[in-house]
């Protein structure tokens, strides 16, 4: 007796299934960016990237936002929330331009940059070590630092609230900003860089067995202390970067105070929590990559759509609150309509 199977389904390789559900994940956030952003082009009449500056603009941003992300999530995804980072930069960006009083040099420019950054790495390892050495929650560490450093740079600055560098900017520092090349280099020097650091090298090994089993991880004589140490100050030369470009672009350093300067972290969010819902189907500098493009395309739409700015900022915080809603609860749901599917399908045997 011949038996005839009744449907003929190909088999495919759980492995092959996650792959191209991983790939799908990983473009179609960006890919929404890009149609937001098309969709308003059209709708405003104006070129994808026909003009020049708007470009080098949403290219500006999109970097300047991906290396704050960086900064944040090096501590961030480690539970430590450190709102002191946006102090960390101006004050960073303040003592590197102080200790120049000749701007009229050539390599000004490359001179101010790594003295930002060395500030920078300074006064996170300082940051760190206060948490190390007083043990309290880092949310309420980073509120005190964040303040403390506010007032140091409003000091330091007379108490004039910025710094304006715009003599400085306009031979040797802005040109090299709003060349793309120049930004594509950076950008591409500081990924790599992360990607090593996170995923090839001791400290990245370390930073991951902390972050899913620290008990064990310390058991097995991995350095807790000095991670969490190395976490601030990597933190800190990043964010120094970021406070470099940004006011550059603007032509002065802003001073806030008042937990005012905590705003550099609020605000990239978005891009961070829709990074690592990417990062789960790739890696955590790729989720990041992609989860700032795809918000920066996504706010760019917006804005050539006609939404204003505090649209902008509500849609922002409702998309912030529907991705934390899903990564939080995501597997109870899946768990749910399997079990329901499971009791369907033995219902549904039982009637035969």
């Amino acid at each position: 007796m011949e038996l005839k199977t009744l449907s003929k389904k190909r088999y495919v390789a759980p492995k092959t299934k996650k792959t191209f559900k991983d790939l799908i994940v990983v473009v179609i956030f960006p890919l929404i960016g890009f149609l937001f952003m098309l969709f308003g082009s059209i709708s405003s009449g104006t070129g994808l990237y026909g003009d020049q500056v708007i470009f080098n603009n949403l290219l500006i941003t999109m970097i300047t936002v991906l290396i704050a992300c960086f900064a944040l999530n090096t501590n961030m995804n480690s539970g430590r929330m450190d709102f002191s980072l946006g102090a960390v930069g101006i004050l960073a960006c303040v003592l590197a331009w102080l200790s120049l009083p000749n701007k009229d040099f050539q390599g000004f420019a490359i001179v101010y940059l790594l003295l930002s950054i060395l500030y920078g790495i300074g006064l996170g390892l300082l940051s760190g070590l206060v948490f190390t050495v007083l043990k309290i929650p880092a949310i309420v560490v980073s509120l005190g630092v964040c303040l403390i450093y506010e007032g140091f740079a409003y000091i330091l600055t007379s108490g004039k609230g910025s710094v304006d560098i715009s003599a400085a900017v306009a031979p040797s520092l802005y040109p090299m900003i709003i060349n793309r090349y120049f930004m594509l280099v950076v950008v591409v020097g500081i990924s790599i860089y992360m990607l090593i650091t996170l995923k090839y090298s001791k400290f990245g090994h370390d930073k991951l067995s902390i972050l899913y089993g620290q008990k064990v991880a310390v058991d097995t004589g991995v350095k807790e202390i000095k991670n969490a140490i190395i976490c601030y100050g990597l933190a800190g030369a990043l964010i120094a970067v970021y406070t470099y470009i940004y006011s550059i672009n603007q032509a002065k350093i802003s001073i806030s105070t008042n937990l005012g300067t905590a705003m550099a972290v609020m605000q990239n969010f978005l891009p961070i929590f829709l990074g690592g819902l990417i990062a789960k189907h790739s890696n955590e500098v790729v989720g990041l990559i992609l989860g700032v493009i795809s918000v920066c395309l996504f706010k760019e739409g917006l804005v050539r759509f006609g939404v204003e700015s505090s649209t902008i900022s509500l849609i922002t915080s409702l998309l912030i609150f529907v991705i934390l809603t899903y990564m939080v609860n995501w597997t109870r749901w899946v768990t749910t309509i399997k079990n329901k599917i499971k009791i369907y399908k033995l219902s549904k045997y039982g009637r035969k």
